[in-house]
């Protein structure tokens, strides 16, 4: 499942490598090798030290960190989520979504066509390309709008907000801060390597993107794709969530924050007996901010 709001930015992507890929056979790499693995991660038991875990694996991809917070139950935080985040679906609960996206570390060499669909993809892509932006663009989901609830808040169209796994597994460690207007969690997410959304564990808690509606758009385009060496991959790596619950146990905020590199390649075989190999890196991020919530 998949945003109404990112219909626009697959069916761009779709487009941007359907007519620049058209005029002859090539290979576009973004990001790393074919033989990518899902990295490992070293967890941490739910009650552990998480400072260590923090400045390791968080600090250099997000920037984010709460000296003044304390570790909590990876269990503790899921459960005070999933009862206040369902509230949300099950009583049309209004609240305001912000929501933008970028790609940013660019690096494709001397290759310059390479660099070109991605620099039109960087800047056509995006849904707001800056905090700011997010804000003067934000949606309004009124109270009662029992449609658009559930349509805007994770997990986009499921009845459900949260989608419980056997494990914790694909969750470093949790931390929270206390204060009388709310406890405020953190969330830390390990690398996850092409989760599905509404799927358990990162995509049952987190908003990937939908790789395979990309893809489809790219086969839907009529190209003589190479379906063998056709791929889109993503790893994500550094993720992290935010939410406060106010003392009356209510969602008051959330604050979705992912960061991936992409690996994408289409073989494309028309006219031109040559083959151009293209390798480059991708950095890709988005981020959701849900607030003033109305009860």
């Amino acid at each position: 499942m998949c945003s109404k709001n990112k219909k626009g930015w697959i069916s761009i992507l779709c487009l941007v490598l359907a007519v620049l890929l058209c005029a002859c056979s090539v290979q576009i790499n973004i990001g790393t090798s074919e033989d990518d693995s899902p990295a490992n991660s070293d967890n941490i038991s739910d009650d552990g030290d998480l400072e260590s875990v923090k400045q390791e694996k968080f600090t250099n991809a997000a920037g984010v960190i709460a000296p003044d917070a304390s570790a909590v139950r990876t269990s503790k935080a899921l459960k005070e989520y999933q009862k206040a985040a369902q509230t949300i679906k099950d009583g049309s609960v209004g609240f305001t979504k912000k929501h933008w996206q970028d790609f940013n570390d660019i690096d494709v060499g001397e290759t310059g066509i390479a660099k070109l669909v991605l620099t039109i993809v960087s800047k056509n892509t995006v849904t707001s390309n800056s905090p700011e932006e997010a804000e003067q663009n934000k949606k309004v989901i009124s109270k009662g709008d029992t449609a658009s609830v559930r349509a805007e808040f994770p997990l986009f169209y499921y009845d459900t907000a949260y989608i419980e796994s056997e494990t914790n597994d694909y969750i470093l460690g949790a931390e929270v801060k206390n204060t009388d207007a709310y406890d405020e969690y953190y969330l830390y997410f390990a690398d996850a390597f092409n989760p599905v959304i509404g799927e358990q564990g990162f995509g049952g808690l987190m908003t990937p993107f939908d790789r395979e509606e990309v893809l489809t758009g790219i086969r839907n385009y009529g190209l003589l794709v190479d379906q063998d060496t056709l791929k889109l991959d993503c790893q994500y790596s550094g993720c992290y969530m935010v939410f406060r619950i106010d003392p009356q146990g209510r969602l008051v905020y959330l604050e979705q924050n992912l960061f991936a590199t992409i690996d994408a390649k289409a073989e494309i075989d028309l006219y031109v007996q040559s083959t151009n190999f293209l390798n480059g890196t991708c950095r890709y991020e988005e981020h959701y901010i849900y607030d003033q919530f109305t009860y």
